[in-house]
């Protein structure tokens, strides 16, 4: 059970009201990962007060022997489980105690309690015994990692709840136990929080009065795990549940407790680099733009719209997306945008990566959490720290080495979402490109888009420029981006975008089609599904355009609902009657941008984790002593030993080929490369 959040110093933020140049951090060296000191007060009698009116209800016990705890599990095999610790990271906290529990009775079993009796057993013959079972668990993840550290247990999980509701339903990755066990099992049960009942660390109280905490959890894992089973909303749920998902948990569990090693060097070297190019751009500004602050938005705006005289886009805003499309009387983007731009993107990898990846690691080694289901189309996302945002600057990526005596391996998916969209459109053309063996589909689409020769569109042809632009296409057509939006992007007109679009769609019209059928299904079923079966529902289909009390109001706003600008105006008028008007066109819009991007991203993000699987079970990967690192989307990052990197790149390639091939039918392009530190060709 998760308890507080990681208090982490903060490092130095640049401010509207400190000047640029004192705002500028220090460097960082020392690891800072601490925790700040408080004051407790000891709330013993009242903790254990609430203790006893939340959970005597209930049958639980506190087991402190061996003998006790195989009493309690007799010819059992399958148990709720859960784990009580000091906090959230697992490398600094420690295991205080765990639970097990049936859907009628349950025990806690204290671990590192300093008040009161522990368990007086063999903590390896405890592991032994746990190992055994079989185990329902709610994030389970995390219970799995404190008990692999604290008592060397590797643990069976055959369900988490947590992660099954994730899957059915796609709810929020936050979802708590307590709220869940409320909704579908007692709705009377009250819903509470750690800090509702403690105040201190629960290794501060007694076991024995306040055990029913924990052990209660380890029931309520049981039910809901229970429950879960008996009402699976779609048949291939726990296709994606069974052979995927609760497979992947387990070597989730070892891949977070493996880390990274961080190159020292480079970190400090990428720092005093980032530092510079702040003093470079702020020199510049202060010279020839009159000091503008590019933290300010005030004093960007002022400088752009009311000194610059440039024409607004979406009113007097200064964010990226819209700063990027602003165009002077020469049909040029002034200068000054540039370096705001570069001056946002410097500070964001100084503070977001260069300082904290130094900054948190703890004996040279980077440890990070990933939710494995972080997105709603099935990919995992990555924190505390995001690894998945790394820039793709090899600069960044120099932050991170292999460890010693250890040869990194990276393998990716050769432009993977473009494989998959082939496989689903099965356009005649882009298939027959696959095929060619120099297949690129940005210079494949900046040869047809533009009417250029195909050789002269490669990565390092005169035309290079067009197939980088290309990539941002390939992203619209994915994520059925606006024309808007591209051309905010690409630095082009909206006309020029639109035409664009118009010329991938006339060469390959499958693209189109794919599209339109997606949209037929999903409008028809409420859901997309992936290749592998995964389901996401768009709940908000099912809204009104217009939610209005007033009736008559409500007619109106339907008739003018497309005129954005009268409906706009016809939500403030109504409110100052006091007439609420609520227009769902917005968010409807927005989800239907997503129906394409869940099938295709959602099909790669399903391959890379079945690649992760397919790598870490293979024989010869055990054999070569692989240990895998990373996954950045359509990235593993893993390390051999270093006799066996050269065999071990060319296995695993293969490896992840046959997945893609069995997943899709089309067998996608991988390439092993090898290097001492995490750089990219």
């Amino acid at each position: 059970m998760r308890r507080t959040r990681r208090e982490v110093m903060p490092l130095i933020k640049l401010t509207e009201k400190s000047p640029i140049k004192d705002a500028v951090p220090a460097p960082v060296t020392e690891v800072r990962r601490t925790r700040k000191p408080k004051y407790i007060v000891d709330d013993t009698n009242e903790a254990v007060a609430r203790c006893q009116q939340m959970f005597s209800k209930y049958n639980w016990k506190c087991v402190t022997t061996e003998q006790q705890l195989l009493d309690y599990i007799g010819e059992d095999k399958e148990f709720g489980f859960d784990t009580e610790t000091t906090g959230l990271f697992w490398k600094l906290d420690s295991l205080v105690g765990l639970s097990l529990g049936r859907e009628e009775d349950c025990i806690y079993i204290p671990i590192s309690h300093k008040v009161g009796k522990n368990y007086q057993g063999d903590k390896a013959r405890l592991a032994e015994i746990l190992e055994g079972l079989k185990l329902d668990g709610f994030n389970a993840i995390f219970d799995g990692r404190f008990t692999k550290k604290d008592i060397g247990a590797n643990l069976t999980f055959v369900w988490d709840a947590k992660l099954a509701e994730r899957v059915y339903y796609m709810k929020d990755w936050g979802n708590e136990l307590k709220k869940l066990y409320a909704e579908y099992i007692d709705p009377n049960e009250p819903v509470y929080r750690y800090g509702d009942m403690f105040s201190m660390s629960y290794d501060m109280y007694d076991a024995e009065l306040v055990g029913g905490y924990g052990a209660v959890d380890a029931m309520k894992h049981r039910k809901l795990a229970n429950y879960q089973r008996e009402h699976v909303p779609y048949e291939s749920a726990l296709k994606v549940l069974y052979e995927l998902e609760i497979p992947l948990l387990h070597k989730l569990i070892e891949v977070t407790m493996t880390g990274i090693a961080v190159h020292e060097e480079n970190c400090l070297k990428l720092q005093e680099s980032l530092r510079d190019d702040l003093v470079r751009i702020e020199k510049i500004l202060r010279e020839e733009y009159d000091g503008v602050n590019p933290n300010s938005g005030k004093q960007v705006a002022e400088l752009l719209y009311d000194k610059m005289k440039l024409p607004t886009i979406e009113g007097r805003t200064t964010r990226e997306g819209v700063l990027a499309q602003l165009r002077g009387p020469d049909g040029k983007r002034p200068e000054v945008i540039d370096l705001i731009l570069e001056y946002r993107e410097v500070k964001k990898g100084l503070g977001t990566y260069a300082e904290k990846m130094l900054a948190w690691a703890i004996d040279g080694r980077l440890y990070y959490d990933y939710n494995q289901v972080g997105a709603e189309t099935g990919r995992m996302s990555s924190s505390d720290p995001n690894m998945q945002n790394i820039p793709k600057d090899n600069r960044y990526r120099a932050m991170f080495k292999a460890t010693d005596g250890y040869t990194m391996c990276s393998w990716d998916y050769s432009q993977q979402e473009v494989y998959v969209l082939a496989a689903w459109c099965k356009d005649p053309a882009l298939l027959e490109a696959i095929r060619r063996p120099d297949f690129d589909f940005y210079q494949l689409l900046a040869s047809k888009v533009y009417n250029l020769p195909y050789e002269d569109c490669s990565k390092h042809g005169p035309h290079k420029a067009y197939r980088n632009q290309m990539k941002s296409v390939s992203l619209g057509l994915n994520y059925e981006m606006s024309t808007y939006s591209l051309a905010g992007m690409i630095g082009k007109s909206v006309q020029e975008a639109q035409k664009i679009y118009d010329a991938v769609y006339s060469r390959f019209p499958g693209i189109a089609e794919h599209r339109a059928r997606t949209h037929e299904q999903v409008l028809r079923d409420g859901y997309a599904e992936t290749m592998f079966g995964r389901r996401r529902y768009f709940a908000e289909l099912k809204l009104p355009d217009i939610e209005c009390d007033n009736e008559e109001v409500r007619k109106v706003a339907e008739s003018v609902k497309y005129n954005k600008k009268v409906l706009d105006n016809l939500i403030r008028d109504a409110a100052r009657e006091g007439i609420t008007v609520k227009s769902n066109l917005g968010q409807k819009w927005h989800v239907r941008r997503q129906f394409v991007n869940t099938k295709v991203q959602g099909t790669a993000a399903d391959m890379t984790k079945l690649a992760m699987l397919a790598l870490m079970d293979s024989p010869d990967m055990q054999r070569l002593g692989m240990r895998m690192l990373l996954q950045v989307h359509d990235e593993i990052i893993v390390e051999f030993p270093d006799e066996y990197a050269e065999e071990g790149g060319r296995i695993g390639a293969l490896i992840m080929q046959d997945v893609c091939e069995k997943l899709i039918g089309i067998r996608g392009r991988c390439e092993p490369q090898l290097m001492k530190i995490w750089e990219k060709d």
